[in-house]
């Protein structure tokens, strides 16, 4: 771990630049970025209901039971619409549309380690 020179820690990642680059545009939003924390903490395959009770919970920093199904469905709408197709894109999750299913990209632990960095 390196440190930057203002004596914070920084994390080391195995991820090229460009391929670093390429990641951070497409994490541009909260729900976004709580994908890939979401994805990078699970041990099974989500689909896209699953996913959005968990995103929403991040999202609105709040347990499911206190959300709305309002919120939910909101966020839902949002992911399947916006944030997957454009997850998927960039290579950090592989979405299908039909089934609903989400499953991780092979660099999505890596890339939750550096997110860390910013919260």
């Amino acid at each position: 771990m390196g440190e930057t020179r203002s004596g914070r820690k920084m994390l080391e990642v195995d991820i090229g630049s460009d391929e670093l680059e390429q990641y951070l545009k497409v994490l541009g939003s909260k729900r976004q970025r709580a994908v890939i924390t979401v994805l990078a903490d699970c041990d099974e395959v989500l689909d896209l209901d699953m996913l959005a009770e968990y995103v929403a919970e991040e999202v609105f920093d709040a347990p499911l039971d206190a959300l709305g199904g309002h919120e939910v469905r909101r966020v839902k709408i949002r992911l399947h619409h916006n944030d997957l197709p454009r997850l998927d894109s960039g290579g950090l999750v592989e979405y299908d549309y039909r089934s609903q299913i989400i499953v991780p990209g092979e660099d999505i632990e890596q890339v939750s380690r550096v997110l860390q960095n910013f919260r």
